[in-house]
């Protein structure tokens, strides 16, 4: 699904053994899963990209993942939010040190 248009690497995220299993189970989908509750996903991230980084985040959470996130991407990664579900700090979002847009 994914990868099949950006990459040959995609990286999931999910909370349960059974989540991570079915993403994997999809063809085209992802190549590497990472339970967000017991991993440090960012940590997993910089394994399997030998420190490099994801290019693209897409994140549906918000306020609780995002420096994690950050720490997650390569060097002119991208990351689109969609949902924040955890809410939004936009202070801390400013001072990350990334430029953001934030649209409603």
């Amino acid at each position: 699904m994914f990868h099949h248009y950006a990459s040959n690497t995609v990286t999931a995220t999910a909370s349960t053994r059974e989540k991570l299993d079915w993403l994997l189970s999809i063809p085209g989908s992802a190549t590497h899963a990472v339970n967000y509750k017991t991993q440090d996903f960012a940590a997993e991230v910089k394994k399997t990209t030998d420190g490099k980084g994801v290019d693209v985040i897409i994140d549906f959470v918000g306020r609780s993942h995002w420096q994690k996130n950050i720490d997650a991407l390569a060097v002119d990664g991208r990351m689109t939010m969609l949902g924040l579900l955890s809410g939004i700090n936009a202070a801390a979002m400013l001072s990350s040190g990334r430029a953001c847009l934030i649209l409603r």
